[in-house]
């Protein structure tokens, strides 16, 4: 029991101090997503002033925002299959979290206006 508490305790420092750096949603996606929601509710009642508002922005908002683009539509776009497809996807992902891209159509025209097809072959 008290190595669960000295971990969680490491962990909850090791929170402030990532999310003191966090400026945008997309960040704090990043740095919370690998946690599960049982520890982040366990940090927000330990700690509602200085993580709560962003822990509950992941959980309530930015956690359950649907990812706007996936391999068919890059697919259906021209793009074949392979190690951009990720990149592509986490990019468009970041850019919809923080609100600059907000419907399939705008993802569809950055994802053309940022990433050649061709390029995308070439790699394969």
């Amino acid at each position: 029991v008290q190595q669960r508490i000295s971990a969680m305790h490491a962990q909850e420092a090791q929170l402030v101090q990532q999310l003191t750096h966090c400026h945008r949603p997309s960040q704090v996606y990043q740095q919370l997503q690998s946690y599960e929601q049982v520890e982040l509710l366990l940090t927000v009642a330990r700690h509602p002033y200085t993580l709560g508002p962003q822990v509950w922005q992941y959980i309530v908002q930015l956690s359950r925002m649907p990812q706007l683009i996936n391999g068919a539509t890059l697919k259906r776009l021209g793009y074949r299959p392979g190690p951009q497809f990720r990149e592509m996807i986490t990019t468009v992902h970041q850019l919809t979290l923080d609100g600059e891209l907000t419907d399939a159509k705008a993802v569809e025209n950055y994802v053309l206006a940022h990433y050649s097809p061709e390029a995308a072959q070439d790699q394969v």
